[in-house]
């Protein structure tokens, strides 16, 4: 409180006017008034931080005391490494390849006549389908970490249910706000293994028309040069 009002008697020291040096102090009301006014909003703002840190350190300390033995926690980031390989693995094209540019150039080159047809639609078609059974095997594998939801569930629901204190709160909602993290990281791999497989797809049947279509063309034109005089 002793800070309190040291700031209050220095806003009134400064606010009050002076007419000039070496005369009277005027003493003004409103300037009492409003001076007052800051005071009290000052010491409201500072009483609104202190509590904030207060909390803030408490939380830091909760977390801190977490037990990792007391919790299965879900270990995602090695799993979306995993999951985002196996595409790679199956000899697929998967966006986690650091050459994905290059591969897909080389699987797709676009509207162009092929060297050897029947052996390009062959690759395309094991490309494609070495990439859904990559993206297959992804999803078996995040399946997999299905088996310990249930544990955890049921350790959450009981640390809510039984929590004392604050501490105990504040490790309650660590432990939930670390499992909704995870869960949408496995959400967005889920998604981005989808988009990766429907990519492919759509790509191996637009390179297969455009193949056809080129290639028809090359013909027609080979056919004309031979005819033409």
């Amino acid at each position: 409180m002793r800070i309190y009002s040291s700031l209050f008697l220095l806003g009134v020291l400064i606010t009050v006017p002076l007419a000039s040096f070496g005369q009277e102090v005027v003493y003004d009301p409103s300037v009492y008034q409003q001076t007052y006014q800051n005071y009290l909003q000052l010491v409201a703002q500072l009483n609104v931080l202190q509590q904030q840190a207060t909390y803030l350190q408490q939380s830091l300390n909760a977390i801190k005391t977490l037990n990792s033995d007391q919790y299965t926690w879900s270990n995602v980031s090695d799993l979306t490494n995993q999951l985002g390989n196996v595409v790679s693995q199956t000899k697929g094209l998967s966006y986690s390849s650091k050459n994905i540019d290059t591969q897909f150039q080389k699987a797709f080159p676009g509207y162009q006549p092929p060297k050897d047809a029947n052996q390009q639609d062959q690759q395309n078609l094991d490309t494609t389908l070495n990439t859904l059974s990559g993206a297959l095997k992804t999803l078996n594998l995040s399946s997999e970490d299905f088996a310990n939801e249930p544990k955890r569930m049921e350790f959450l629901q009981s640390q809510v249910q039984n929590a004392k204190g604050q501490t105990q709160v504040l490790q309650a909602s660590a432990q939930i706000s670390t499992e909704m993290v995870s869960q949408l990281q496995l959400l967005r791999q889920t998604m981005m293994t989808q988009a990766n497989a429907q990519n492919v797809y759509y790509a191996q049947k637009t390179q297969a028309e455009a193949s056809d279509e080129a290639g028809f063309n090359q013909m027609l034109k080979n056919s004309n040069a031979r005819i033409s005089p």
